[in-house]
């Protein structure tokens, strides 16, 4: 009672209180949400607690820069000579055009899109929705892809998606994976791809990127060299690369096997005087981690921890 004739009393000083503490409290719980949101990208994977992205350090000339990408010899290593390791894909992203004929219409509508070119192992690691069809015809068929729902409403309205064409440009694309930047451009070639699946939509944040269209990586190429007229241009292959480690098995342990690994199998030359390991120096970056210490992140923790303190002080 005498806390209820104390806010009577004092109106305005009783409703600023009021109204500041329900305004720092709404602050500091958007502050809370947003954080959270921050600190669980990828944890709703299956395997997320075995799931690792390689990140690389190069140093030829002891540059040491570190990246998220890392050279294309590594997954043949991996693969077959670290045991502990259960799968490994390979993604690379690039933009590309895809034609479909619209409904009514008689000419090709054509637009860019982003494509992710991934092995058959990603869909095993990363444990997509599949809204529509089966992954199945797309480890084993060249010519398949997946797509979102999103695209496939675009492309298909209310139909289903499945079994259906869609003409992507594959200029930048060979039949054994990619060719990147520094290649002459070439004529525009489009290829018929079919639906076999449809990724369905999801809340979950993930730093995996989320493109609309997948098709099969088969690239066991690891130096592409083309002729120029008199010259001769040398182009190193490098993707992104997951991991799932077996249960029970050691990360650590398996990082500090890798340069063990590299000196023995990998083809390159020693260069500057250095070991392949010495050249290539990989580490591996839980998945639930990548969105806040990636390779290619930078200041991400601390904004997390400037943010609680901001919460703090306005409380």
């Amino acid at each position: 009672m005498t806390t209820l004739r104390h806010l009577v009393k004092h109106k305005i000083h009783s409703a600023l209180t009021i109204l500041g503490l329900a305004v720092g409290f709404a602050a500091s719980a958007v502050i809370i949400i947003i954080n959270y949101t921050e600190m669980n990208y990828d944890h709703h994977w299956a395997y997320a607690d075995r799931i690792y992205q390689l990140e690389g350090t190069i140093n030829y000339t002891n540059e040491n820069q570190k990246s998220n990408r890392v050279h294309s010899e590594i997954y043949d290593i991996v693969k077959n000579h670290v045991p502990d390791v259960e799968r490994i894909a390979r993604i690379a992203e690039m933009t590309t055009k895809i034609k479909y004929v619209k409904e009514g219409m008689q000419h090709n509508e054509d637009f860019e899109e982003r494509v992710s070119i991934v092995d058959s192992a990603f869909f095993k690691i990363f444990n997509h929705e599949i809204a529509q069809g089966r992954l199945d015809d797309f480890y084993s068929d060249e010519s398949s892809t997946i797509i979102t729902e999103d695209l496939a409403k675009k492309l298909f309205g209310d139909q289903s998606a499945i079994g259906k064409l869609i003409n992507i440009e594959i200029s930048s694309i060979d039949n054994n994976g990619v060719i990147f930047s520094g290649m002459k451009a070439k004529e525009a070639a489009y290829k018929d791809y079919k639906v076999v699946a449809v990724i369905g939509k999801t809340s979950h944040k993930s730093s995996i990127p989320h493109r609309n269209i997948f098709i099969p990586l088969k690239n066991n190429k690891h130096i592409f060299t083309q002729t120029n007229g008199n010259r001769t241009d040398t182009y190193s292959y490098s993707y992104s690369m997951y991991i799932t480690i077996k249960i029970g098995a050691n990360a650590t342990k398996i990082q500090n096997s890798l340069p063990d690994a590299l000196d023995k199998f990998s083809s390159s030359l020693r260069e500057n005087d250095k070991k392949p390991s010495e050249i290539h120096t990989i580490d591996l970056l839980n998945i639930k981690d990548a969105h806040l210490k990636g390779a290619n992140v930078t200041g991400q923790i601390e904004k997390i921890w400037m943010l609680f303190g901001l919460a703090a002080i306005i409380l």
